[in-house]
């Protein structure tokens, strides 16, 4: 009976890694979809600018995308959110500037203890790291040699 709750939990335990994979994963696509559509709104204003028209006008004259920008950002989840605030500040933030900042880009009224677990998660995944009390991008150097990648 012991073995059999033991792989019950460790089947648990690997599913959870799944998902937390997952997760990162369609962050990161977040991350690169707001990349493009920032990348894409500068050539419909310089094309509209070619054009002779004004932004706005442009637009109208575009069809209408199924899935606006602003609401694929209003699906992010707080650690998504954490992860495209850090792809801003290269030098990182302190949990409560990054907390700011997603409250401020994403209209949020997140408290620290919504932040603090997630920021905990991210960087057991790697995606992020602390230096001091500064958070950044990417796995912290030693993790990365350990793990047979090169320091960064």
């Amino acid at each position: 009976m012991d073995s059999l709750i033991a792989n019950i939990a460790a089947e648990r335990c690997n599913i959870e890694v799944e998902i937390a994979n997952i997760e990162m994963e369609i962050a990161a696509l977040y991350v690169t979809l707001a990349e493009l559509s920032d990348s894409l709104l500068r050539l419909n204003k310089a094309e509209a600018e070619l054009r002779g028209q004004s932004f706005t006008e442009f637009k109208l004259s575009k069809p209408v995308s199924a899935k606006s920008e602003a609401s694929v950002e209003n699906n992010l989840t707080i650690k998504q959110m954490a992860l495209k605030v850090l792809a801003d500040y290269p030098d990182g933030l302190t949990a409560l500037q990054i907390l700011s900042k997603i409250n401020s880009r994403f209209e949020k009224n997140f408290i620290r203890t919504s932040l603090s677990p997630q920021l905990s998660r991210l960087n057991q995944t790697g995606d992020v790291h602390k230096r001091g009390k500064r958070w950044l991008l990417g796995p912290s150097p030693l993790s990365a040699l350990r793990h047979g990648g090169k320091p960064m």
